[in-house]
């Protein structure tokens, strides 16, 4: 092994300030060098573990019972309407006329009906179709008409559609309260949810009917959530759903079967 020291030292002075820049440049790049590698690897370190970072069900899931549509009109009214303006609720009507091209649709599964007729006016087959459904029954109101505007150049053509569900004067309702339905329905069914992306979610629907002695029948899934298993546990945590049910009662206070959805997915499904 070759004597460092001692060529060190016969070194003159100008020799020996070379060789001591030499050895701190030396050290300087390794040092540098090593903490660019540690920095580098840490910050590796810490997109790994964010990426990886699952929570059990990130998503926020929705889970409601109510009628098929928002939009609702008792069989009563109903069956009394004269024109389109009987059934469409004060904010669907307001600030437009001259109704044309009125299209009524019952709409029953894959088995649809329609009937159309010149305007606001419901024609004879029209009020007959709809005078013959029941509570639970969904329609479709469809039209042309005009905007009410102070210029009265404005005569353009806009198309109003209007879904709506029938139901009785007076819904049925859960004997332990709403809360205490959804809080049984999410917990029932937050296993078998946890393997949910919200990328593959579809908009799940499983209806039920309460019936008039306030059991729970004729449960079936109407629409997928992308998962079969989950909609296996959906249609079983329904068919199971615990407590009484109040049925729903007519105008005469007289019990009625009412069906009513379980809607399960995202917001605005």
């Amino acid at each position: 092994m070759p004597d460092i020291f001692g060529c060190i030292k016969s070194l003159n002075n100008s020799d020996m300030k070379k060789y001591i820049i030499f050895i701190c440049t030396i050290f300087a790049f390794y040092l540098l060098a090593f903490t660019y590698t540690k920095n580098t690897a840490s910050k590796k370190s810490a997109t790994i573990t964010h990426c990886n970072a699952h929570p059990a069900n990130p998503i926020d899931l929705v889970y409601k019972v109510d009628s098929r549509f928002t939009n609702r009109i008792t069989k009563e009214k109903l069956h009394q309407a004269k024109t389109i303006i009987d059934i469409l609720p004060e904010k669907a009507t307001h600030s437009r006329s001259n109704y044309h091209n009125v299209e009524i649709s019952v709409l029953n599964g894959n088995c649809n009906s329609s009937i159309s007729g010149k305007d606001e006016n419901l024609n004879e087959k029209q009020i007959d179709l709809l005078s013959k459904l029941d509570y639970s029954s969904n329609i479709l109101v469809k039209s042309n008409f005009l905007k009410n505007t102070i210029t009265p150049f404005d005569m353009s053509d806009n198309y109003l559609t209007y879904y709506m569900t029938i139901m009785p004067e007076h819904q049925a309702s859960y004997g332990g309260g709403r809360e205490s339905l959804i809080t049984y329905l999410r917990e029932h069914t937050k296993d078998a949810t946890s393997i949910i992306s919200k990328s593959r979610l579809q908009p799940g629907k499983v209806s039920f009917v309460v019936t008039k002695n306030g059991s729970v029948e004729n449960v079936q899934l109407n629409s997928t959530s992308g998962y079969p298993s989950v909609d296996e546990v959906l249609l079983a945590t329904v068919t199971q759903i615990p407590g009484e049910w109040k049925p729903a009662t007519n105008s005469n206070g007289e019990a009625v079967d009412q069906e009513l959805i379980f809607f399960f997915g995202l917001e605005g499904c």
